[in-house]
Formats: structure tokens, sequence, C-alpha cells
């Protein structure tokens, strides 16, 4: 039996330099504003992207931006931007207003 001392850092380290090698170094920009990523990850719970991506848009048309969506009363205005009966997006409200 072999017996490998490498740290799990220098193995994730070493995995990811073969990984660059083969495919090619992926860019680490930011695919979203970290705003943008924090609140489609508060309303992809329990949903689709597509649902996701829709809340997310409506949410923003009936605010205008995110001090209209900090200004919104918190348990009548998120009613609207869940996209399928059944998906309640009062929990989300409040994750939305705590994290704003």
């Amino acid at each position: 039996m072999v017996q490998v001392t490498s740290s799990p850092l220098d193995k994730a380290l070493a995995d990811h330099s073969i990984l660059d090698g083969f495919f090619g170094r992926v860019p680490t920009a930011a695919r979203r504003t970290p705003m943008r990523e924090l609140i489609s990850t508060l309303l992809s719970h329990r949903t689709t992207h597509a649902d996701e991506e829709l809340a997310y848009d409506r949410m923003l048309e009936a605010f205008g931006d995110w001090e209209g969506v900090l200004r919104a009363p918190l348990m009548t205005s998120f009613t609207p931007f869940a996209p399928r009966a059944g998906r309640p997006p009062r929990p989300r409200a409040f994750r939305i207003f705590w994290a704003a």
C-alpha cells in the first residue's frame, strides 16, 4: 500500500494543475455582481433556474433598484414574485430583507 503524505490542499492544487493543463485555464471573472448572486441564491431555493430568473426580473421591475427592494413592505411585496403556486415567497422575503 502506498502511503500518501500530501495534504488535501496539495492534492486539490495538483488536480487543478492537471485539469488546467488539459482543458486550459478557466477565467475567474464573476458571472454576476455579488448582490445579484446573493439574491439569486435566495430566490432559487426549492425552484427552477427559470423561476428564479423570472422572480428576480419581476422584483427589479416592481421596485426599480435595490433601494426600492429595501423600502418595500416586507410581508406583502414579495407575493407576486413566486412564479408558480405552491412555492411560498415569504421566507425568501425575510432573507432578502436581511441580506440587503
